[in-house]
């Protein structure tokens, strides 16, 4: 099953002049969000971040047009609040975006794991982590198999492996596509739920918690 969306993925390393914190940020625009990660400092002097911004398909084209500078001023522009001015910024790429999720995460003997069995959007992060909860799970059926010792490659473990994980990812699928959906949408009334919602979950802190667990795959 698979979702091709009207967007496209503008990929890039930068070096920028402040301090990130080792904090990751989210800034959502009018067609998807920016989202910059933080990485280690290039010789111990200069802070970068990765970034992945979701756009428009026909805007990121555009951008393929630009050259460096003009791109890395668009970028400066937006995320100087956080990270101020931008030094140097490194090979720009993109990607087209989509979503997808096989039937079953097996095959005789196959085990199907991270993108092989599933991508999606790339709004909340947490494709790399669906993959790792993958690898996590197989490695625990393994193990248990392999101590009782029968057949690792079983038809039965297969088939537990799938339905173990096969919830949590469908289920994060439809999350990412729905908050796309949402944060895509320039609708007035939209935007003010969107706040309120926002600022409903910011002063909980059991909820924030709940989000961050279900998130890193915690008591899943």
């Amino acid at each position: 099953y698979k979702i091709n969306y009207d967007q496209s993925a503008l990929i890039t390393n930068f070096v920028h002049s402040k301090n990130h914190y080792n904090t990751a940020y989210e800034i959502f625009l009018p067609n998807g969000p920016l989202a910059t990660l933080p990485m280690t400092k290039i010789d111990n002097k200069y802070y970068q971040s990765s970034m992945i911004w979701s756009e428009k398909k026909h805007i990121v084209n555009k951008f393929k047009q630009y050259d460096a500078d003009k791109v890395k001023n668009i970028i400066e522009k937006i995320t100087n609040p956080y990270l101020e001015k931008i030094i140097k910024i490194q090979n720009i790429k993109t990607f087209p975006l989509s979503a997808h999720i096989c039937r079953k995460f097996y095959d005789k003997r196959i085990a199907l794991v991270g993108d092989a069995a599933h991508s999606i959007h790339p709004i909340a992060g947490q494709g790399w982590n669906l993959g790792m909860r993958d690898i996590k799970y197989l490695i625990k059926c393994i193990e248990e198999y392999s101590y009782l010792g029968i057949d690792i490659g079983s038809q039965s473990l297969l088939q537990k492996y799938n339905d173990n994980r096969f919830a949590d990812v469908s289920s994060m699928l439809l999350i990412t596509h729905g908050l796309n959906k949402v944060f895509s949408n320039n609708s007035i009334i939209l935007d003010k739920i969107r706040s309120v919602g926002f600022q409903y979950i910011n002063n909980n802190r059991r909820i924030v918690s709940k989000l961050v667990n279900y998130a890193m795959g915690i008591n899943l």
